[in-house]
């Protein structure tokens, strides 16, 4: 007579149910990582422009201090002259400044353009100026009113 034995078979391994569920948190975990990602690198930029903006606004005062005008210095709406004034006197920070084909413009964090104009305030003359940020993201324009 033959003799059989009872071989018990053990299965180990993960099923298909256990993998999707793994790979199910897996993207939820790098879907919430990427927006907060998008999120810090916003505020960094943001941050960055009102750093920006901060060094403009105090290189102008200087140079207001010493010149008591700014004449010359921007776009102005009744003298129409370059920013290349304002770039040689230093008033925007070197990060800033991007040359490409030979033309020079002034660049925020976010990518878009600076520019200057210099306005009459109370009937004086170029007394004042206008910082011009484009190419802001609605967000940024909140927070930097905010600021």
């Amino acid at each position: 007579m033959l003799k059989t034995k009872n071989l018990k078979v053990s299965e180990s391994g993960r099923s298909m149910v256990e993998m999707i569920g793994v790979l199910a948190v897996i993207m939820v975990l790098t879907m919430v990582g990427i927006y907060g990602f998008s999120k810090g690198m916003a505020k960094y930029k943001t941050d960055k422009v009102i750093d920006q903006v901060t060094t403009i606004q105090h290189n102008l005062n200087e140079f207001y201090t010493n010149q008591r005008t700014f004449k010359g210095l921007g776009e102005s709406r009744t003298d129409l002259t370059e920013l290349s004034t304002a770039i040689e006197l230093g008033i925007f920070p070197e990060e800033m400044i991007q040359t490409v084909d030979g033309k020079t413009n002034v660049i925020h964090a976010w990518g878009g353009t600076v520019t200057l104009e210099t306005v009459s305030d109370g009937g004086v003359a170029d007394n004042a100026v206008e910082i011009v940020l484009n190419g802001l993201p609605d967000d940024a324009i909140l927070d930097l009113s905010n600021a």
